[in-house]
């Protein structure tokens, strides 16, 4: 909240934020996705900052949401 109310973080309302449902599968974890998007400005901004490694904290269906909403075709791809 604090990065929202500073202007460095951005957010989404929860209407903005299609559901998505990505099947469990090994090259799709967590820690993968934030391997490959965490550095991307686009999607970061969206993101909480954590002081351990991101990926131990990180929600996998909120991050899939951001990640589907900036990028609707990376489940796709993937």
């Amino acid at each position: 909240m604090k990065g929202i109310l500073m202007g460095t973080k951005k957010y989404f309302t929860n209407k903005e934020v299609p559901n998505v449902y990505v099947v469990k599968l090994d090259h799709l974890t967590v820690k993968n996705v934030m391997d490959k998007v965490y550095h991307v400005p686009e999607v970061r901004c969206y993101l909480p900052e954590f002081d351990e490694p991101a990926h131990k904290k990180m929600n996998r269906d909120f991050l899939f949401a951001i990640v589907n909403k900036i990028d609707a075709s990376y489940f796709t791809r993937a």
